[in-house]
């Protein structure tokens, strides 16, 4: 790497923070859970499936300040705005759409 690469990277960026493995894991299951859960639960019409969701998606941006800087390219950018657009798409359908009658809990 450049000596001014290096120089730059070491003073603007500092110390990068280590989590510990348990706090890893621990993270990584509860993020495969929020991933699957809603999933499984939307196509299955879990009415808990719409809330789990909208927070998985909330806290998965909540967190993506968090993540290193990387440098994408035009073709995944594109692919990152269509999977937003998606995602606004499903929660206007499981909130407002004509789904949403399925979601609504079943009175004994």
């Amino acid at each position: 790497m450049h000596s001014s690469v290096s120089e730059f990277r070491g003073t603007s960026c500092g110390r990068s923070a280590k989590l510990p493995e348990w706090a890893a894991v621990a993270f990584g299951v509860i993020s495969i859970v929020l991933f699957i859960w809603p999933i499984i639960g939307l196509f299955l019409f879990w009415p808990s499936a719409r809330p789990v969701f909208v927070v998985a998606l909330v806290a998965f941006a909540t967190i993506a300040p968090l993540k290193p800087f990387y440098i994408i390219s035009g073709w995944f950018e594109v692919f990152i705005h269509l999977r937003l657009l998606f995602h606004g798409f499903i929660i206007y359908l499981i909130y407002f759409g004509p789904p949403r009658e399925y979601f609504a809990r079943q009175s004994a």
